[in-house]
């Protein structure tokens, strides 16, 4: 079955048998698992209208005490990051921290995804902005996490961290090509 037969080509949250056909003709998510599992109480695979992402083990930590950053100047080192792999992580009060989805993800050209937070982890404490997942964007979700609270946060590799939604769209006039495209590893700010 093609996009085009997607709930008679009508604009959609996509439900999670239509989510696993992607997976099997389009290469949506790689790797990808058909059912929910849990680890330590928190859901990952696919749900009724999402899939659930998993933490990957490497992440990168802000280094240095920079009191002003101007996003124009970015040439890929503009924050001083140092990259660590480790199975946990304990993220301290104000920090932030970079991490990314276990998953590869390959959007198709009429398929859009917005990434939430698990609300599990949203009542922590812990906050990552909502990522877009663009038409024709292809990689790992480079996943920023911060820590408001007063109190250390634990978070652990390969459990549920955040959900993706996925919408059928009209084809859109251009696909990603930008900076992002195909990324295997985390990327920090670039603007060229």
């Amino acid at each position: 079955m093609s996009i085009e037969h997607l709930v008679d080509n009508t604009h959609c949250l996509l439900n999670d048998k239509e989510i696993a056909m992607l997976c099997k003709s389009e290469q949506l998510i790689s790797p990808m698992s058909e059912q929910t599992r849990t680890s330590r109480g928190i859901s990952k695979g696919l749900t009724p209208c999402g899939y659930d992402i998993e933490l990957d083990d490497e992440f990168m930590r802000f280094e240095g005490n920079t009191m002003s950053i101007n996003k124009n100047e970015c040439d890929g080192n503009w924050i001083k990051y140092s990259s660590f792999k480790d199975g946990s992580l304990m993220l301290t009060p104000g920090r932030f921290i970079l991490g990314q989805s276990k998953e590869y993800f390959k959007m198709p050209s009429e398929i859009f995804g917005i990434c939430f937070l698990k609300s599990t982890w949203v009542r922590t404490g812990l906050i990552i902005s909502p990522t877009t997942l663009q038409p024709g964007w292809e990689g790992k979700i480079t996943l920023e996490f911060t820590n408001p609270t007063s109190h250390n946060i634990i978070m652990y590799a390969n459990e549920g961290i955040a959900n993706v939604v996925f919408w059928k769209i009209t084809k859109p006039a251009s696909f990603y090509s930008g900076l992002y495209q195909k990324q295997y590893k985390i990327e920090t700010a670039k603007t060229n």
